[in-house]
């Protein structure tokens, strides 16, 4: 009697130690579009296209980040249009960041390049995700908010 109860009540114990692995590894089991690079990848022919439009520092470790939208392709060869069109839609965030950061110098870069980006701001965050279209070199920088 006492032997069955024992190994009624591991078995037990072994049912429920596997259901909860499981259940803590679902994610695992089923594939769910990630933001790793392979992610990004494959989200990039999905996402806004913009450039460097400026960047300038505005405090001790604040800076101004303008984006310029980014044509797709040129008329004609693939050529890209007109770098800065006035019409270009804009978008502007004060970023945290200094000069010293290797993120200052790499959105230099891309400004003198102008290279096209892959822009990604996800809802409720205060991240911007950019990845340049040509070498694949990617930056996630923080947008300032109020300070609560």
């Amino acid at each position: 009697m006492i032997t069955g109860f024992i190994a009624l009540l591991v078995w037990s114990v072994a049912v429920v130690v596997i259901a909860i692995t499981i259940w803590r590894r679902r994610a695992q089991l089923v594939s769910t579009r990630g933001m790793g690079v392979r992610a990004d990848l494959m989200r990039l022919n999905e996402v806004p296209r913009v450039r460097v439009k400026e960047l300038t520092m505005t405090g001790p470790d604040a800076a101004h980040l303008a984006l310029v939208s980014a044509p797709l392709e040129g008329g004609d060869g693939g050529e890209p249009e007109e770098v800065h069109d006035e019409s270009s839609i804009g978008l502007e965030f004060s970023i945290e960041m200094n000069e010293s950061e290797p993120g200052w110098a790499l959105l230099r870069e891309w400004i003198e390049r102008q290279c096209v980006l892959g822009c990604v701001i996800p809802p409720d965050s205060r991240l911007i995700r950019l990845r340049c279209l040509e070498d694949l070199q990617p930056l996630t920088v923080r947008r300032l908010g109020p300070r609560t």
